[in-house]
């Protein structure tokens, strides 16, 4: 493995940690998930819209990237799902992107 793809893991798990953090504060009711509401609430913060942008995951609409991740249809995510769907939206194209293509 060399340098370069050691030091983006290195920043990858520095942001899941980071998300991890704000996912546990946004959880209001101590659930263990999110809910749409929440979730849309997190992703509006700074350091939340931040860390998915250098991630590569497309912010241009929070409640859509909720149902993507919400793959069960079940209203919430607990956090192992939110980072399974966040790894899984990285670098998809965004609707600016499909429109310059």
């Amino acid at each position: 493995m060399d340098l370069q793809t050691k030091r983006a893991e290195r920043q990858l798990l520095k942001e899941l940690e980071l998300l991890r953090t704000v996912f546990e504060e946004a959880d209001v009711d101590g659930s263990g998930t999110m809910d749409k509401r929440e979730f849309c609430d997190i992703c509006n913060t700074t350091s939340v819209r931040r860390a998915l942008q250098r991630m590569g995951v497309p912010l241009d609409q929070s409640e859509t990237l909720f149902d993507i991740i919400d793959s069960g249809n079940t209203g919430e995510v607990n956090f192992p799902s939110f980072i399974e769907g966040v790894k899984n939206v990285r670098g998809v194209p965004t609707n600016l992107d499909m429109k310059a293509a």
